[in-house]
């Protein structure tokens, strides 16, 4: 990553991405129903409407559901990859991509996770990553040389 930002929680770490993106309130932004609280509260206190969308198997955002609840206030879609399954990014980064849209990653359940030997977090414009007692965290062991 180029740039890091360091927060004192995985909500205040998407509350300072949303900020940054700068975006007027009255915006919307597609954000999973099946989420923590975090990914929609920020946007409230930023007056931008949170619009739920409807998650595929795994629980993540699912791309065709979202393409379908896009309007013209809609500024990003969060992917939030939840219990260490990547949400279909490449599909996300499409249609965002289509649609002049921003991706956010909310990568706090999937540290390590890779996508097409892509690490998750490096897919969106902006991502965002906690750790704290119930997140799964790969064990990563040292290998002797």
């Amino acid at each position: 990553m180029r740039h890091v930002v360091l927060a004192n929680s995985g909500t205040s770490a998407l509350h300072s991405v949303y900020t940054a993106l700068g975006r007027n309130p009255g915006g919307e932004v597609i954000v999973p129903v099946c989420t923590f609280l975090a990914t929609a509260t920020p946007l409230l206190h930023l007056g931008v409407r949170p619009v739920l969308v409807d998650c595929d198997a795994f629980g993540n955002v699912d791309p065709d559901r979202a393409l379908i609840v896009i309007g013209s206030r809609t500024w990003a879609i969060v992917a939030v990859h939840l219990w260490g399954v990547p949400a279909r990014v490449d599909a996300l980064a499409k249609v965002c991509a289509e649609r002049g849209l921003a991706v956010v990653e909310d990568g706090s359940h999937a540290h390590g996770v890779t996508v097409a030997d892509r690490r998750i977090g490096g897919f969106g414009l902006v991502s965002a990553f906690s750790m704290n007692g119930p997140k799964p965290l790969p064990q990563v062991q040292a290998v002797p040389s």
